[in-house]
């Protein structure tokens, strides 16, 4: 029985490695991975803290984005598979067992007057334009862009400039009603402005879909946005700003949904609409090949534009980082954070939501 397991397991490797072999002798392959640490001490006030009271926490583990990939390229083809590593609870410091995410997972073809992707990548509301380590995603979650969850499934067109793309769906956000109807795609669209130094994209989204109570009455949500990404090399020196605004972002998807409250709201028999405006500012100095600054603000801020009593819902986060490259591919970052989550407002009722200081080091080695 040994021996027909130890046969199994050389024919299961052979297969592997052969099918690896014909496959990168039919294309080029170019295999990645970067390691991630995360090293922060966190001082949050009692109205921004999940326990209740005034909370000083070490964070010590694994960063969310450890990943390791592969892109592939083959005469028109081209395509990636990459996949991270997760530590879900944040308290044990090792991906566990089945903590492995997929991010990237896509093939695109390129038709000559036109590319076609289809898989799942990042949407084209997507901006990282701050280099902080601590959000997992620069500050753009209060600057209103990029979804809860980054990466999505969708088929996406590329003329030049131009993505179009037609996007899952996201109907989490589904007001407690017994069913959701789904007839279109979410549908977004980017397209790239260059102006030496300057480059600006101008992005946009649409959403609809229909909510439906036992009573088979529905309603229907519809959420969208609209942003501005520009930014600027001046020598060593760079600046990049955006500036977003959406419509019921919650049910949307949008990353910015987690700051402040941006959903819509059943009252009166009809969808009350809730809006929000969002944006950041990034400076940046590269004052030689080992060491860079960069400082950064962000805001968002919500409401709901029917209700006769105030809600309003406003974040805002200053940073400072230093990125300094020790070696080729390995980056130490030490990082202040001061995110002040403002007063919220539920029908006139106020609510402190608190402030946090956060500051630390995010350690990052990438290989290939």
């Amino acid at each position: 029985m040994k021996k027909i397991i130890g046969l199994l397991v050389f024919l299961a490797a052979f297969a592997m490695v052969f099918g690896f072999t014909v496959t990168a002798a039919m294309a080029d392959v170019d295999l990645y991975g970067s390691a991630r640490f995360r090293t922060y001490w966190a001082d949050k006030d009692k109205d921004i803290s999940s326990t209740g009271y005034d909370d000083e926490d070490l964070e010590w583990r694994i960063g969310y984005l450890t990943r390791w990939g592969a892109n592939f390229q083959s005469g028109d083809i081209r395509g990636k598979v990459e996949l991270d590593t997760r530590d879900q609870d944040g308290n044990e410091g090792s991906s566990e067992i089945g903590d492995v995410r997929v991010r990237h997972m896509f093939g695109e073809w390129d038709f000559g007057s036109g590319k076609l992707l289809i898989g799942q990548t990042f949407n084209p509301c997507t901006v990282y334009s701050s280099g902080l380590g601590y959000y997992s995603g620069g500050i753009q979650k209060f600057g209103g862009l990029g979804l809860g969850y980054f990466r999505t499934g969708q088929i996406r067109l590329t003329f030049g400039n131009l993505v179009l793309a037609f996007l899952s769906p996201d109907t989490s956000a589904d007001l407690g009603f017994d069913d959701v109807d789904t007839t279109l795609p979410r549908m977004e669209a980017r397209y790239s402005l260059k102006l030496d130094p300057v480059t600006v994209d101008f992005m946009g989204g649409w959403q609809t879909y229909d909510v439906v109570d036992t009573n088979d009455h529905d309603e229907t949500i519809d959420s969208y946005l609209l942003g501005v990404y520009a930014r600027a090399n001046f020598g060593p020196a760079y600046v990049k700003g955006v500036l977003t605004y959406a419509q019921n972002g919650a049910n949307y998807g949008l990353w910015s949904a987690s700051v402040v409250d941006q959903a819509a709201v059943y009252e009166g028999d009809s969808i009350q609409d809730a809006e929000c405006w969002g944006g950041s500012i990034v400076a940046g100095w590269k004052i030689n090949d080992m060491f860079t600054v960069e400082g950064s603000y962000g805001f968002a801020s919500a409401e709901n534009d029917d209700q006769t009593l105030k809600n309003e819902d406003d974040a805002q986060v200053f940073t400072l980082l230093t990125k300094i490259a020790v070696a080729p591919g390995v980056t130490v970052q030490p990082e202040l954070i001061f995110e002040d989550r403002e007063d919220r407002y539920d029908d006139g009722v106020k609510t402190e939501q608190g402030d946090a200081t956060i500051f630390g080091v995010f350690w990052m080695i990438n290989f290939k």
